[in-house]
């Protein structure tokens, strides 16, 4: 199956009081969630310290990088197969439009002034049941853009 990576929402969180965090990897076919646990961030921060450290980079500079590292942790997605992504943890899943039967995208709001935030919500009911996802990493906008590739009738 020819499949591409559309977009990528990063750092979502789901479950009472966000206890689950995935990234949704919006392919032309489908929507993979990516599990992100402690240790997989830890890992990444391991992994980018210590390529830091062979190129010669400055303490500060390794820092900064391992420091980023989960900020960037999503990007790996892009030069991985859909098949590999989901490969990657057991509790990884999809939904392809044959089992959606409904999605919306929730406006959420910031207000620096009372220091308040409520992010966007993403809401799929399919077959396996009803999703809630929150997501800051882009707008409504840009996820509903991701999304209609491949479930254009169902937004």
């Amino acid at each position: 199956m020819d499949e591409s990576i559309i977009g990528i929402i990063s750092n979502v969180r789901t479950g009472l009081l966000g206890q689950k965090a995935y990234n949704l990897i919006v392919t032309d076919k489908r929507l993979i969630a990516a599990i992100v646990t402690s240790k997989m961030l830890s890992d990444a921060a391991k992994k980018q310290a210590a390529e830091s450290k062979e190129k010669g980079e400055g303490l500060l500079k390794r820092m900064a990088s391992t420091a980023f590292s989960g900020y960037h942790y999503h990007e790996k997605y892009f030069e991985m197969t859909p098949e590999d992504i989901l490969s990657e943890n057991t509790e990884n899943f999809y939904l392809d439009p044959s089992m959606i039967k409904k999605i919306s995208i929730k406006n959420g709001y910031f207000d620096e002034h009372q220091e308040k935030s409520n992010p966007h919500q993403l809401k799929i009911k399919s077959n396996n049941g009803k999703f809630v996802f929150s997501f800051s990493s882009v707008n409504p906008k840009q996820a509903k853009e991701f999304l209609s590739h491949a479930f254009v009738s169902y937004l």
